[in-house]
């Protein structure tokens, strides 16, 4: 996969990334190499095996002519947490995609920083189900979602 005229994305770099930070016991990493979560300006502040809790921030660019976050932003954000915690049980050399996202929106948001808590309810050798609640920085749950993604051997 390429983006315009840069090199390949090494499609495994977010895996190995969230499987260095859970044996590290890293904490607030970035995974640069991931053009979405760069853009969300994603921080992932815990792995562990099946959860993960995320940090992104909405931006003036992800506002809509009312001065709220676009419910597509909240989406994009509740479904890379999702995917992430899946990573945190898939071997190398093995991806997920979402195949099925459904997302209620609880209220609207501000510009600001948003936090995704996101846990795999169940994995097979080719899906994947989770869920997650987004939250905006008071606390208050903004968005929440439940998903299905395949399980990919790259």
């Amino acid at each position: 996969m390429t983006v315009g005229s840069e090199a390949p994305i090494n499609t495994d770099m977010t895996r190995a990334r969230l499987a260095k930070g859970m044996v590290d016991g890293d904490s607030d990493f970035t995974i640069p190499d991931n053009p979405s979560l760069a853009t969300l300006g994603t921080v992932v502040n815990e792995a562990t095996k099946g959860r993960v809790r995320v940090t992104f921030t909405a931006g003036a660019g992800n506002v809509q002519g009312n001065g709220v976050v676009g419910g597509g932003t909240f989406a994009n954000m509740i479904d890379s947490a999702m995917a992430l915690s899946v990573m945190t049980l898939l071997d190398k050399g093995t991806i997920c995609s979402t195949v099925s996202l459904t997302v209620n929106m609880m209220r609207s948001g501000l510009p600001g920083a948003f936090t995704a808590v996101a846990k795999v309810d169940k994995i097979g050798r080719r899906i994947a189900f989770a869920a997650a609640e987004l939250a905006d920085a008071q606390g208050r749950v903004v968005a929440t979602a439940t998903s299905s993604l395949a399980i990919i051997e790259t």
